[in-house]
């Protein structure tokens, strides 16, 4: 399983592999990357901030996973600048 899959199966069990390997880096890798998905057009920052969405992936659950995919943008709505 890549870690894209593993991501998209469970964030919060992601989420705690990174905190296994980084420790207390894993929020900040993670908070920097909800970010950058924000700044270049990944993520609809109105749907979710980088606090919610740490959040989410910390309590993890069915909602939290729905949240959590929702909240990416897909090709039809202009997500990513194609950088």
């Amino acid at each position: 399983m890549d870690m894209y899959q593993a991501f998209y199966e469970d964030p919060r069990k992601f989420y705690e592999a990174m905190e296994d390997f980084l420790g207390e880096g894993a929020e900040a890798l993670m908070r920097l990357t909800i970010a950058w998905l924000i700044q270049n057009g990944y993520l609809k920052a109105v749907n979710l901030e980088p606090d919610d969405f740490m959040k989410l992936l910390k309590e993890g659950g069915e909602t939290a996973k729905i949240m959590i995919r929702s909240s990416f943008k897909g090709k039809s709505e202009g997500g990513g600048t194609g950088r």
